[in-house]
């Protein structure tokens, strides 16, 4: 296994819809001396500043998917529902 600061960690899967994009890694912590495993995510959107491709990041832990999952939904819900379609889409 890799270690916990993700540095040299290839991921074990990735994923990408669109510019969105999702790697899940394996990582090592040590609590009083005894190593345990536990997988994080890494979420990231692409987008282009005066064409060069860029990448924002967002390192996640298992509890926080669900989170991001429910305050994503209601977002699009919002956004849907109450808002005005974008003009131009991403």
């Amino acid at each position: 296994m890799a270690n916990s600061k993700g540095k040299g960690n290839d991921p074990v899967a990735k994923f990408r819809a669109g510019a969105i994009s999702c790697a899940v890694f394996d990582n090592v912590g040590k609590k009083d001396d005894v190593e345990f495993s536990f997988k994080t995510i890494q979420v990231q959107r692409g987008y282009k500043v005066d064409g060069e491709w860029k990448n924002e990041k967002m390192n996640l832990r298992k509890n926080d998917i669900a989170n991001l999952q429910l305050v994503l939904t209601k977002a699009f819900e919002e956004i849907s529902l109450n808002g005005k379609e974008e003009a131009i889409e991403e």
